[in-house]
């Protein structure tokens, strides 16, 4: 009952916070487990000043995306100070001055500023150093810019080069992917209990699910999961369509046995059991579960 009790003052508690909050205490709750990280990625939704705030106090470089709004940076400028948005940075700063990256369709600007971490006007100013990262894509058939369409990238650490931030940034997409393929392909939360163990062991379910999906990937050498996935579908699909003719073939085979009058109910019978036990031998084969397989696998 004490595991419940403090199951149910977390759940209250996240109750009242803000998804940010929420964030801020996992990470807090993953570094006292032991779970050591150089760098913490999120997109614009947890790009906020609290959450960079953090991620200094944990000795984590941020790389997030930001958004393109009012939030003022400050730069300097022949001894003068300017806060200045996103917009106004891209304008005075970024504008014309686009130089292109090594081996990638993308051109970029970065920009080193100053950003006060405090939200509130009565806090005392707490001015950190960032690299802003702008950066925009080559259409490779015309090779020319986008004019319009770029984005905003804010590094804690602004001696960053450009190509690792992005390089950085990238790995966020294996975990794009993978909810993607747990949320639809791998039942997420599919479960219909709505107990809290339920969902711990949907989560871990849905991980070993993907993990066999990236051993299958590797084993093969597919270029992407999905492929593999998809594979693995219509493998199943042929399984159980192929299950379902094997019902109805075993009904034919035993209303033709009961037309047989010169065979006994024993021996049809026998007849009918050899058929379906080659039948399932024959599954056990194609799912690569006999027992011949499961002994050659474990030599290999």
């Amino acid at each position: 009952m004490k595991n419940a009790g403090i199951a149910a003052k977390r759940y209250q508690q996240s109750k009242q916070q803000t998804k940010p909050e929420m964030v801020c205490d996992m990470i807090a709750r993953a570094i006292r487990a032991g779970i050591n990280a150089d760098y913490f990625l999120a997109d614009a939704w947890f790009a906020t000043k609290h959450i960079l705030k953090m991620t200094i106090e944990h000795s984590l470089v941020a790389v997030v995306r930001m958004k393109k709004n009012k939030m003022k940076y400050r730069i300097v400028e022949k001894g003068v100070n300017h806060l200045l948005c996103a917009k106004e940075l891209y304008k005075q700063h970024v504008k014309g001055h686009w130089q292109t990256l090594n081996n990638v369709p993308y051109q970029s600007k970065s920009v080193v500023v100053e950003l006060n971490l405090t939200s509130s006007d009565k806090e005392p100013a707490q001015w950190v150093k960032v690299k802003l990262l702008f950066v925009r894509s080559i259409d490779e058939a015309k090779q020319q810019a986008s004019k319009h369409d770029w984005a905003l990238f804010l590094t804690t650490d602004y001696q960053l080069e450009d190509e690792k931030i992005l390089e950085v940034y990238a790995l966020r997409w294996g975990i794009e992917v993978y909810f993607k393929e747990a949320k639809q392909k791998l039942g997420f939360l599919r479960e219909q209990s709505r107990h809290y163990s339920a969902y711990i062991a949907s989560i871990h379910l849905t991980g070993l699910r993907f993990c066999l999906l990236l051993f299958a990937k590797q084993e093969e050498g597919a270029a992407r999961l999905s492929d593999v996935r998809n594979n693995f579908e219509e493998s199943l699909c042929c399984l159980n369509f192929a299950s379902k003719l094997w019902g109805l073939f075993k009904a034919l085979i035993a209303g033709a046995l009961s037309e047989m009058a010169n065979l006994t109910s024993i021996e049809k019978f026998d007849v009918l059991n050899k058929i379906e036990q080659t039948v399932i031998d024959f599954f056990t084969q194609v799912m690569q579960m006999d027992s011949f397989t499961l002994r050659q696998e474990a030599l290999e």
